[in-house]
C-alpha cells in the first residue's frame, strides 16, 4: 500500500483528477440548479417590427443587475417556429415569456422557416409550452392575448396577458418593470401588481394587462 493512502494524503495526479472531478461536479450542480425563463420572439416580415429585442435585453440587464442571477437565467428562442419552440424547450423553466404579435380571439403569430406567419390553435399552442415540468407562469407581453390568458390558466399557476392592443414602448417598459419587482419579491403575483401600478403612473393611455391565478 501507499503509505499517502493511509495518511488520506493523494499523489499529484490523483490529486488534480479529483479536484477536476469536484469542479465539474460543482458547475453541473449550478448550473442546474438555476431556473429558466424562456423568451419566445417571433416577429414576421409581413407585421410591423416589434421590438423584442430591446424587451429581451431589458431583461437580461435586470437579472445581471439583480441577485436573481444567482438562481435564475435567461434563455432566447429568436424567430420563433413550432419546429424551434419544441427543439429548445427544456427542463427548469419557470417562466415562459411570449414577445411578439396576437390577433383577437387570443391567436398568436409565430414564424414559419422562411419568416412568414403561422397561427397555432390556442390548445395545441399552450400543450407544447406546458411541456417542461414545473413551467410556473406563462407571460404573453403580445396584443389581444386575454382570451388565450383564459384557457392558459388550465395549464400553469399563473398567467399575465393583454386585454386589447399594446405598443411597443409599454410592452418593453412593463416588462422591465416585472422583472425588478420579481427581483424585489421573488413572487410572481406582487411582481405584476406592483409592475402594473408602475405602468399606469407613467402612462396616460390606459394599458389592460390582467393576470390570472
Amino acid at each position: 500500500r501507499d503509505p499517502a493512502e493511509d495518511s488520506g494524503i493523494c499523489s499529484g495526479d490523483e490529486c488534480q483528477v479529483n479536484t477536476i472531478r469536484q469542479l465539474i461536479f460543482s458547475s453541473f450542480s449550478k448550473m442546474s440548479s438555476r431556473k429558466k425563463i424562456i423568451f419566445i420572439a417571433a416577429s414576421p416580415i409581413s407585421l410591423s417590427k416589434t421590438e423584442w429585442d430591446k424587451e429581451f435585453m431589458a431583461i437580461k440587464t435586470v437579472l445581471k443587475q439583480s441577485d436573481l442571477k444567482k438562481r435564475y437565467e435567461i434563455d432566447l428562442i429568436a424567430n420563433a417556429t413550432p419546429k424551434t419552440i419544441t427543439e429548445h424547450l427544456e427542463p427548469q423553466c419557470w417562466i415562459i415569456h411570449f414577445s411578439g404579435h396576437g390577433k383577437e380571439g387570443g391567436k398568436t403569430i409565430l414564424e414559419t422557416d422562411i419568416r412568414g406567419e403561422f397561427t397555432p390553435r390556442s390548445r395545441d399552442f399552450l400543450e407544447v409550452l406546458s411541456e417542461p415540468v414545473g413551467v410556473k407562469c406563462f407571460f404573453f407581453n403580445s396584443c389581444y392575448s386575454d382570451e388565450l390568458a383564459d384557457i392558459a390558466i388550465d395549464y400553469v399557476d399563473y398567467v399575465i396577458g393583454v386585454k386589447g392592443s399594446i405598443d411597443n414602448a409599454s410592452a418593453i417598459e412593463f416588462a422591465e418593470f416585472f422583472y425588478r419587482s420579481f427581483a424585489k419579491y421573488e413572487t410572481i403575483p406582487m411582481a405584476y401588481k406592483d409592475a402594473k401600478r408602475k405602468l399606469s403612473l407613467s402612462k396616460t393611455k390606459d394599458i389592460n394587462i390582467l393576470f390570472k391565478c
